[in-house]
C-alpha cells in the first residue's frame, strides 16, 4: 500500500537502531498509526527537523503490516509555539489519542478538533474550554460520549436542576442524601451538561464542572490507568518551572 500527501502529526517517537526513529502519528484519513522513519535521526536528513509533536504534517508512506516505511514528511503549517500551561495541555492531548485510540480506525472530525484545538492553548479561558470540548469529542468518536440533553430516566434536562453524573448511567437528579440512587457519581447543574452539549463553556462555573466531569468520565473509561502527562503537570506546577520545549521527535 502508497499513501501520499496524508494529513498528521507525531504524537511519539522512540530511537530504532542507531539512525531511525519507530513513530506514532495521528492521521486525518488512516487514524493513529505506526511509522518506521529510517535514517530520520541522521544530521543530513531531510525530514530531522519536521518530525515534531505539534507540527502539522503532510506525509508519505508505503508498506504493509504494523510499521509501514515513512517515504516523505514536510510540514504544512508552522510550529504551533506554547507556554508552559499550553504544552503541558498539548502533551496530554496527544496522551489521550495514544491511550482511546485503536490502531487503523480513522476520526476525521477529531483530527480537525485536535488541528483547531492546538491553536487555541496559549489563552487561559480559550484553552480550559477548547480542552473539554476537545475531550467530549474524543470520548463521542470512541463510543463513549456523554449523554448531554436528557436525564437517566428520559427527562428533558433541567438547567436549573442539580445532578449526579454516572459514566454508564447519565444523569440522576441529584437527591441531596443516600435516596432515589442520588449517592456518587459527579456532582453537575444541568445548564452545564446543556452548555457542553452546545460547546459552549463561556461561563467559568460551567468550565469548572465540565473539567471536574470529563476527567472523571475519562478515567473511569481509562479502567484505572493513569495519565502521565497529568502527573507531570502537577509535578511541573509545583515546582513553578516550564517544561523542555517539543524539540526533535520523542524529545
Amino acid at each position: 500500500m502508497r499513501v501520499q500527501a496524508q494529513p498528521g502529526y507525531v504524537l511519539y517517537a522512540r530511537p530504532y537502531s542507531e539512525s531511525s526513529w519507530v513513530l506514532a502519528v495521528f492521521t486525518r484519513a488512516y487514524g493513529r498509526i505506526g511509522l518506521l522513519a529510517k535514517g530520520a535521526r541522521r544530521m543530513e536528513s531531510r525530514v530531522r527537523g519536521v518530525l515534531r509533536p505539534f507540527v502539522p504534517l503532510v506525509m508519505d508512506w508505503s508498506g504493509r503490516g504494523e510499521l509501514p516505511y515513512l517515504n516523505h514528511a514536510e510540514a504544512a503549517g508552522a510550529f504551533v509555539g506554547l507556554n508552559r500551561d499550553g504544552l503541558l495541555c498539548a502533551f496530554y492531548m496527544n496522551e489521550l489519542l495514544l491511550k482511546f485510540l485503536p490502531r487503523g480506525d480513522p476520526h476525521e472530525k477529531l483530527f480537525d478538533c485536535y488541528a483547531g484545538i492546538l491553536k487555541c492553548l496559549d489563552g487561559d479561558h480559550t484553552r480550559e474550554a477548547a480542552l473539554r470540548v476537545y475531550e467530549k469529542i474524543l470520548l463521542e468518536e470512541v463510543g463513549y460520549g456523554l449523554v448531554l440533553d436528557r436525564e437517566a430516566g428520559g427527562a428533558s434536562l433541567a438547567g436549573e436542576k442539580r445532578y449526579r453524573y454516572f459514566p454508564e448511567r447519565g444523569a440522576v437528579v441529584d437527591a441531596g442524601d443516600d435516596s432515589g440512587g442520588g449517592a456518587g457519581g459527579v456532582c453537575v447543574h444541568g445548564r452545564t451538561l446543556l452548555a457542553l452539549g452546545r460547546e459552549d463553556l463561556s461561563g467559568p462555573g460551567e468550565r469548572e464542572e465540565s473539567k471536574r466531569l470529563l476527567r472523571a468520565v475519562i478515567h473511569h473509561h481509562l479502567g484505572g490507568r493513569e495519565l502521565n502527562s497529568r502527573k507531570f503537570m502537577q509535578r511541573i506546577r509545583a515546582l513553578g518551572t516550564t517544561p523542555p520545549p517539543a524539540a526533535g521527535a520523542g524529545g
